[in-house]
């Protein structure tokens, strides 16, 4: 186990218990990973109280170097599916067809997913604070979305950044990224998808408020943003799988990320057979 920015407030020989817990158990035996699990369960119940006197930090992250801004075009009216026949639907899809997924279909899965539902009129001492559709703990909204795009109309290829508040996406780095995705990805099949979502957990925006049980809401966070993508994917007739076979250090060089930011999923999506 790595010495890991989540661990914020762990003493150093807290960290090298932890490490000697993980190597000499036996994971068959499951007795390691409940000790941990149960270590991420720490918070203060004073600082949770506390954080309605703070401000509550950013849900955005500043992109100072960009080749282009691009606002995000789709029509509200674009679903045709019930929310049980795309729970009926939705499966893994792990073949793509080497087509465009269209723009429009692209904007509706990301803003419907993780973009702005409404804006509360006070929190966290912050007025018009912005509320999502994919729910978060303590509404502090924790992930940033990169797009890795290959296929689609209209888009350069390259790796983007999705803006919420001004609910389009930055161009950060243009070119072909499949080799780029091939060294990063454990697996094959990703390469040939039109678009792979990056969900990207900045750890300081939970731990102030939550201390180390943060660790435990990123989990659940990032899992109901995942199945939010999927599931408005297969609603406008695109295959998607989630995908935890990558290089955790490889993808945080190429997104230029902080010690304080962490991958914690990707979502292959495109046009299937």
């Amino acid at each position: 186990m790595e010495d890991n920015p989540m661990i914020c407030n762990i003493a150093t020989n807290e960290i090298e218990r932890l490490k000697i817990m993980v190597n000499k158990c036996d994971y068959k035996e499951s007795s390691a990973i409940p000790l941990i699990h149960r270590y991420f369960e720490e918070t203060s119940e004073s600082s949770i109280l506390k954080a309605e006197t703070k401000v509550a930090p950013s849900i955005v992250k500043e992109i100072k170097n960009h080749e282009e801004f691009i606002e995000l075009r789709f029509k509200k009216e674009n679903n045709n599916l019930t929310l049980v026949e795309a729970l009926e639907k939705r499966h893994s899809e792990r073949a793509y067809l080497s087509r465009n997924v269209s723009f429009e279909d692209l904007s509706y899965i990301i803003h419907y997913s993780y973009g702005i539902k409404k804006f509360l009129s006070y929190a966290y001492n912050v007025k018009n604070y912005p509320v999502r559709y994919s729910p978060s703990a303590g509404g502090l909204q924790p992930f940033d979305l990169y797009l890795f795009v290959n296929n689609v109309d209209g888009l350069k290829q390259g790796t983007y950044y999705y803006h919420p508040l001004k609910n389009g996406i930055y161009l950060i780095d243009s070119g072909n990224k499949r080799i780029i995705l091939r060294r990063i990805l454990k697996v094959y099949f990703p390469v040939f998808a039109s678009v792979i979502f990056v969900i990207v957990a900045n750890i300081n925006r939970v731990t102030w408020k939550y201390g180390e049980r943060a660790y435990r809401f990123l989990n659940l966070d990032a899992g109901i943003l995942a199945e939010n993508i999927c599931l408005l994917s297969t609603s406008v007739s695109l295959g998607s799988c989630m995908l935890a076979a990558y290089d955790n250090k490889a993808i945080k060089e190429e997104l230029d990320l902080t010690e304080h930011e962490e991958p914690m999923l990707l979502i292959s999506i495109g046009k299937t057979i």
